[in-house]
């Protein structure tokens, strides 16, 4: 059985973790002894710090202490609105990308501009074509997204872009 991770991992306070468990081994600990046998990958009869950050990980049901820092990092980095635009729109997601810009209005006035953290310079619009999302470029769309000014951006003019 798994635990559960709290609402709000902290890192350190997992990595605390596998220190007392360590520690408690070390100090003889049964309970500690049946941790590392029952969850521990390795056999080695003195664990290191790095096996048991192993079965810390391995008790919250990750299957290595670097996903589970993966995952926590996960839910503590914060992207800026422009971010969460790029994330909404590459999850092809519509209602997300309407929440976000409803979130953040200021993001509205640079919609016809490329996209914070999307390969190629694409605009918000021409990213959500690519992921062929049609509720997603209406909502673009409604915002205030040219089409024109998008396939400008692009090809350096709408009239390069037609011949394209």
């Amino acid at each position: 059985m798994y635990r559960e991770l709290p609402a709000k991992p902290n890192l350190e306070h997992l990595k605390n973790q596998a220190k007392e468990l360590l520690h408690a081994f070390q100090q003889g600990e049964a309970a500690a002894k049946e941790r590392f046998a029952a969850l521990s990958a390795s056999s080695a009869s003195l664990p290191k710090l790095a096996d048991a950050l192993h079965v810390v990980a391995r008790a919250y049901g990750f299957p290595s202490w670097p996903k589970l820092k993966e995952h926590v990092e996960s839910l503590t980095r914060v992207l800026s609105p422009a971010q969460q635009l790029t994330a909404a729109i590459r999850a092809n997601d519509a209602v997300r990308t309407a929440h976000v810009l409803d979130s953040h209005p200021e993001l509205k006035t640079d919609l016809n501009e490329p996209l914070a953290d999307y390969g190629g310079g694409d605009t918000p619009l021409l990213a959500a074509v690519q992921y062929g999302n049609p509720a997603t470029i209406d909502v673009l769309l409604r915002a205030g997204a040219d089409i024109h000014t998008s396939l400008a951006l692009r090809y350096g003019s709408f009239e390069r872009a037609a011949d394209a």
